[in-house]
């Protein structure tokens, strides 16, 4: 069995339906290519972090407070409670 490595390039994409998705990445070592799409990626499909990245205060806040505040009152959801089909194209 072969692992496959994502960078992350970000966090709590919104995907206009009313939901987001956790994570967009792109292949390790590849990163960002023109001739591919990013890969949207839920929380689940995270087996392990090999390597967390920079972080500090402001992101911390970032994280804990406008962001998760900012995504309840618009009333987005996690696209893992989405019913609908996520269109691949």
């Amino acid at each position: 069995q072969m692992d496959f490595f994502v960078v992350i390039s970000g966090r709590r994409v919104d995907l206009d339906n009313g939901h987001y998705m956790d994570y967009i990445g792109h292949g390790y070592p590849f990163g960002l290519r023109f001739d591919t799409s990013p890969l949207f990626l839920s929380n689940l499909l995270i087996k392990r972090v090999v390597s967390e990245g920079y972080s500090d205060t402001v992101d911390e806040h970032y994280c804990q407070e406008a962001l998760r505040k900012d995504y309840l009152d618009a009333g987005l959801i996690s696209s893992v409670y989405s019913e609908e089909e996520v269109n691949e194209d």
